[in-house]
Order: structure tokens, then sequence, then C-alpha cells
């Protein structure tokens, strides 16, 4: 081949290697832009519970979103939040969700669902957090037909304050159990 052929050869590689690389950024550009999201803001109903994490306002603290909360609807969980610290917050879902919308928080306390009855999973173990509670054991549930919910928390919560005093020793657990033998962790279904 002669020099004045190979320069033509090289020349339509190149011109085909731009061909192909618009043609396979506009097939990205086409995949990201087909795929359907939703967004749907939650709030939580009550500031004035006494035991929740947060903000203090005097005689209760009032919970708020966290970096990284997964709200699970409709069977889906959503993309971990990226902003934290207030009542409301928008999640997005990586899918389509139809209304009614069913939520429970957090995610991993989601079962089942079938006809409307949504199965919780209250954690038997709970872990301490200074100053507050095991997040996963803060089950909040909402059900609505709009894109703004407004979670309700799905139990009360029981508080401990254990003094030291003059005992020189560490609580390594704590165990409660019902007086009539009800469940107080395990699988629930409700219709909130």
């Amino acid at each position: 081949m002669t020099a004045s052929a190979l320069s033509k050869m090289k020349g339509f590689s190149y011109i085909c290697l731009g061909l192909i690389s618009t043609l396979l950024a506009s097939c990205i550009e086409d995949m990201s832009s087909s795929v359907e999201q939703t967004a749907i803001e939650f709030s939580i109903e009550s500031t004035e519970s006494k035991v929740t994490s947060g903000q203090d306002n005097g005689s209760s603290l009032s919970l708020h979103w966290e970096v990284d909360d997964i709200i699970h609807v409709n069977g889906h969980d959503s993309e971990p939040l990226t902003e934290g610290g207030s009542p409301n917050a928008t999640f997005f879902f990586q899918t389509s969700l139809a209304s009614p919308f069913n939520a429970i928080y957090p995610a991993s306390a989601a079962g089942s669902t079938t006809e409307g009855n949504t199965e919780i999973i209250l954690p038997t173990i709970q872990k301490f957090n200074k100053g507050s509670f095991d997040r996963n054991s803060c089950i909040l549930l909402g059900k609505g037909d709009e894109a703004g919910i407004r979670l309700k928390h799905a139990m009360a919560y029981i508080a401990f304050v254990i003094e030291k005093g003059d005992i020189d020793a560490s609580l390594i657990s704590l165990q409660i159990t019902s007086v009539a033998g009800e469940k107080l962790s395990g699988r629930f279904t409700t219709d909130h």
C-alpha cells in the first residue's frame, strides 16, 4: 500500500470511531432517559414525641431524617437520602410508583404487602444509642394518594433512665417481657 492509501484509511478509521462514539453516547443517553423515577415527600407527624432524636425543643425532641435513611413504598426501597436534619424529606425511587402509596420507615422493617395490609418487622434486639434510641426500632407508617405523605409512629416507646449510683458495674442488656405474653417484637400486620 502506498502512503496515500494508508493516510486515507487512517482518516476513515477516525471517522468510524467518531461515529461509533456518537452512537454509543446517544444510546446511553436514551437508556438513562427511559428510566422512570418517582419522587415522594414525607413528613413525620409528631414533633412532640418524647422519645425521639433530633432538635431539643424543651421537654421533647423532634424526629429528623438522617443522611442514608431509606423508606419502603409499595414494595420498593428508595434511594438513600442525601440530606438530613429536617422532619420533611423527598425520597427518590428508581421506578414509577402508582398511588395509593403505602410507606414504611425504615425500609428494613418492611415485610410483605397484600391487599392493603402491610407486614412490619420489629427487631428483637435493639441497639443502645446514647441520648436517643435505635432508629431501626422507630417504625413509621403512612398511606396516601398524593406525593406528600405524613408518617405516624406505629407504636409507643419506652425510655429507661438507669443511674449508676454507688454501684460500679456496667449494664450489658435489658430484657422486657409482657405480662400477658403479647408479642413485643417480630412480625405484625397493619392496614395503617
